[in-house]
């Protein structure tokens, strides 16, 4: 029998004209075709609801059905749902419509707009970030505030430095927005603009300056990564702004030599928790060896949660066996917090699957007969929408689980992954002994594992 959070969990969309009762006979539909029905057919309230849930699956079987969508409806909402959806899957083919919709922006929904901006600033393709560019050069002076940010904000993910000056010369303009001035300032980090430098290091050395301007001029100082930029974000790490102190600390992460490595590490031991997270983060991101040590005293023993979650992402970014071995251990020992553990499974099937699976399944075994284990449900979830061959023995043993979301996650598991060689386990699911809602995601798999 389902939990109360597992039915809250596997709402199915069921469409009230499809004629499906309890007590009719009729075949049960997959998945897919009933979402595919939704999709066509739902009022937007539904359609919403399930991309919802195909975000959280990760489930781009119905791109192009959504993207359909995306074109005939007129509602703002199920749009931008769709847009985000688009986003999390990188699902790309909607970029030229996206692109026509901003263009009339003066007709469209301001919400819309934005979140469109925020989608095709995402692109890939040269020729429609190039064209992009051109629209949002325009819209950094919109009447509404919402829309000219976002424009901003996407005008530097385009990463075309030629408007870099447009954006400077916007930022010195005095009647410009001043709650506009603080993107401008990200806005030309993303850009790496090196006509920035000496007005971002300006900002950052003018006590008097705004406080959130001098932070952000840290983060573009960083993304930027000119020498020149050095000195000044170690001044400001020897400030007695905390939060000032941390955007430095983060920002000197960026800049290779012994020196920084060495500020970085040192950080790690400051009181502000905040300067401790951003030195823990710049040191994974660039591999530090030499600070696995006090990375795993920090994963262990900081006082502070999210100071040992980022040292757990450091040590495998690092990637060192020293510190695999402590991330194992902190996943399987049960003194350490549910959120960490799962922090560091998520870590290791990203770093160090292989090594890993050995105690992924001893801790699934300790956990397999306990009635109700959320602890076996959250392991099951990460491992379902990760990518990975090796974890076809897993996904198989979560079939055989008496419950039916377990069941459902060795499913979506194995879907995909495309072990196809799965397939017959998978059949055996759809018999409706084995529930509706089992059968559902069974049926579908086993069609798109054909």
């Amino acid at each position: 029998m389902l939990n109360k959070s597992t039915v809250i969990f596997l709402f199915i969309f069921i469409l009230s004209s499809s004629g499906f009762t309890e007590e009719n006979q009729e075949s049960i539909k997959s998945l897919r075709e009933e979402r595919t029905a939704i999709l066509k057919y739902g009022i937007d309230s539904e359609i919403i609801e399930l991309v919802d849930k195909m975000i959280e699956e990760r489930d781009d079987s119905l791109a192009e059905e959504a993207e359909k969508v995306f074109k005939q409806t007129t509602n703002p909402r199920v749009r931008i749902k769709l847009l985000n959806f688009f986003s999390q899957i990188e699902y790309r083919n909607a970029e030229e419509m996206v692109l026509k919709l901003i263009e009339d922006h003066e007709n469209r929904d301001r919400d819309l707009i934005v979140e469109s901006i925020r989608y095709i600033s995402e692109s890939k393709n040269n020729e429609i970030l190039t064209k992009a560019a051109e629209i949002l050069e325009e819209l950094t002076t919109h009447r509404e505030n919402e829309i000219a940010s976002a424009a901003i904000k996407g005008l530097g993910k385009t990463g075309k430095k030629e408007y870099a000056e447009k954006l400077i010369s916007l930022f010195e303009k005095r009647d410009y927005p001043s709650s506009l001035k603080p993107e401008i300032i990200l806005a030309l980090g993303d850009l790496k603009a090196e006509k920035a430098l000496e007005p971002l290091i300006k900002i950052l050395e003018n006590k008097d300056e705004s406080e959130v301007l001098r932070r952000y001029a840290c983060d573009s100082l960083g993304k930027i990564g000119n020498p020149k930029a050095v000195e000044p974000l170690i001044r400001a790490f020897r400030t007695g702004d905390t939060i000032l102190r941390s955007y430095a600390i983060y920002a000197l992460g960026k800049f290779p030599g012994e020196e920084t490595e060495s500020i970085l590490i040192d950080a790690l031991r400051d009181s502000y928790y905040k300067v401790r997270i951003s030195a823990a983060k710049a040191l994974g991101e660039r591999k530090v060896k030499s600070a696995v040590d006090i990375l795993i005293y920090k994963a262990e023993r900081d006082p502070e949660p999210s100071v040992r979650e980022e040292a757990i992402k450091a040590l495998a970014d690092i990637g060192e066996e020293k510190g695999l071995v402590v991330l194992r251990n902190l996943f399987k020992n049960y003194r350490t917090p549910t959120t960490l553990r799962m922090i560091a499974l998520k870590a290791l099937t990203e770093s160090d699957l292989e090594k890993s699976i050995p105690v992924i399944e001893e801790v699934i075994k300790k956990e397999w007969n306990k009635e109700e284990s959320k602890l076996l449900m959250d392991i099951c979830k990460i491992l379902s929408i990760t990518e990975s061959p090796l974890l076809k023995g897993l996904f198989a043993k979560l079939l055989e689980h008496p419950d039916s979301m377990v069941k459902i996650y060795g499913i979506l598991g194995i879907q995909k992954n495309n072990l196809k060689e799965l397939r017959e386990h998978i059949s055996k699911l759809r018999d409706e002994k084995y529930g509706r809602t089992v059968n559902k995601y069974a049926e579908n798999a086993y069609d798109v594992l054909k």
